[in-house]
């Protein structure tokens, strides 16, 4: 997985205690392990989303930004919009430079 090696790349591999119960032992069995073993790419979508929307960038922005590929059927701009990914992350650097230079949404 690509963020796991980002995260090695980044030596964010401090240990982070993990905690099992085997019941069928009747112990509890706390392990250091890894951060970046910890990671995954789900965690850092819902992380992006979520500072995304902090940053008042409304719904529909993120919807276009982060799930290019999921389009409701009913959406004629979805539908009818054929920007490529480098066309989605321009506009994406775009809002991030106006919220850090003004503080605000474009839209």
């Amino acid at each position: 997985m690509n963020i796991k090696r980002a995260c090695i790349l980044l030596d964010i591999e401090t240990l982070e205690e993990k905690t099992k119960i085997r019941f069928n032992q009747g112990k509890i069995v706390t392990t250091g392990i890894p951060k970046y073993e910890l990671v995954s790419t789900y965690d850092c979508t819902r992380s992006f989303i979520t500072n995304l929307l902090k940053n008042n960038i409304n719904g529909e922005g993120i919807k276009y930004i982060t799930n290019p590929k999921k389009q409701d059927s009913n959406d004629m701009i979805a539908l009818y919009n054929k920007d490529n990914l480098i066309d989605k992350a321009e506009m994406l650097l775009i809002e991030i430079n106006l919220i850090s230079k003004y503080g605000i949404y474009n839209h």
